[in-house]
């Protein structure tokens, strides 16, 4: 889970003086959140944190993918995926 301090929230008209320390300090999973009055309009973080992110999109995306065909494909076998044990998927899975 991402966390962001209250101290790397900026109102934009700070972050024209602070780019430089915000820059700085966006290592590892560090995130800056640049504010226009209480909403938030910018985040910047670390470049191969935002990759790590992306690659978390993507994998979530395709499992999610994954179980909805799984699912479709046991509803098309005439069976009800919310009335099988983990055994019987095992099995389906395995043939």
């Amino acid at each position: 889970m991402i966390r962001i301090t209250p101290d790397h929230i900026v109102p934009v008209e700070q972050a024209r003086t602070r780019l430089d320390e915000i820059l700085r300090s966006a290592v590892d999973d560090q995130v800056w959140l640049i504010a226009e009055g209480d909403m938030p309009r910018v985040a910047i973080v670390n470049a191969q944190f935002f990759e790590q992110i992306l690659r978390r999109v993507w994998f979530d995306e395709l499992a999610a993918k994954t179980q909805d065909a799984f699912r479709s494909h046991l509803i098309r076998l005439g069976l009800d995926p919310d009335q099988l044990g983990e055994d019987e998927i095992e099995t389906i899975l395995q043939q």
